[in-house]
């Protein structure tokens, strides 16, 4: 957690650093024939440009290690989704059992339903086709006793509650004992329950979700594009060496 967002600050600090101790320089040196106003010009383009990325890159990683998927925020969008999505939220430990009664009890009837289902997909006899085989073996078997035929347990299959619940269904967290809003999971390492739960990145110290999720791409973007014209910045004095 926090030694990898230290080992990311300085990364970026080494690249930066490389930029312009050792790049900028080199480029400096290759357009020493070239117009003084062309050479500053240049230099100032790629130097602005490099500093745009370096602030993106710091501040979108600062935003999502920083931003967390809890709090007053949270409090406000879960109850407009649940406004949006018609889900009466309770506020009192009444209502809130009352709730996750009402959850279970509608989980366990669609668990039974689906394997109720299930059961009479399997009892159903599979068709063969006789007419396929050849007919000395038809008559072979016909004359041998038949040996009791072994039955095969159903395979068990796993339903996930997840599984029968629509879009836009609320459900209940047991581990954090309140509501679960539609895409919503827990997070175990953080301990919280988070509104579209992307992933838990260790880089981030941090898991991505609804509120930090920008942020996160924004600093994806940001590392890509820097990461390319690093690249084809020094493409060229690479082959050259």
């Amino acid at each position: 957690g926090p030694l990898l967002i230290v080992l990311a600050l300085g990364i970026t600090s080494i690249l930066a650093y490389a930029f312009f101790d050792v790049v900028l320089p080199m480029m400096w040196e290759y357009h020493e024939n070239s117009n003084p106003n062309f050479r500053l010009a240049l230099a100032s383009l790629h130097c602005t440009w490099v500093v745009f990325l370096l602030v993106n890159v710091l501040f979108n990683y600062f935003m999502c290690v920083t931003t967390r998927n809890a709090g007053k925020n949270y409090e406000r969008v879960v109850r407009e989704l649940a406004a949006v999505t018609g889900f009466v939220f309770p506020d009192t430990p009444v209502q809130k059992e009352s709730w996750r009664q009402e959850y279970e009890d509608k989980m366990a009837l669609r668990i039974r339903r689906r394997r109720e289902r299930e059961q009479e997909k399997e009892g159903q006899p599979a068709q063969q086709d006789v007419e396929r085989g050849d007919a000395l073996t038809h008559r072979k078997t016909q004359s041998q006793p038949a040996s009791p035929a072994k039955k095969k347990p159903p395979p068990t299959t796993t339903v996930r509650r997840w599984m029968l619940m629509g879009p836009y269904e609320w459900g209940y967290c047991n581990n954090s004992n309140q509501p679960k809003p539609p895409r919503s999971h827990y997070d175990h390492v953080t301990k919280r329950l988070v509104l579209n739960l992307d992933h838990y990145c260790p880089w981030m110290f941090n898991s991505i979700g609804y509120f930090n999720y920008r942020y996160f791409v924004n600093f994806l973007i940001y590392i890509f594009l820097g990461m390319s014209y690093g690249a084809v910045l020094t493409f060229k004095p690479f082959m050259l060496s």
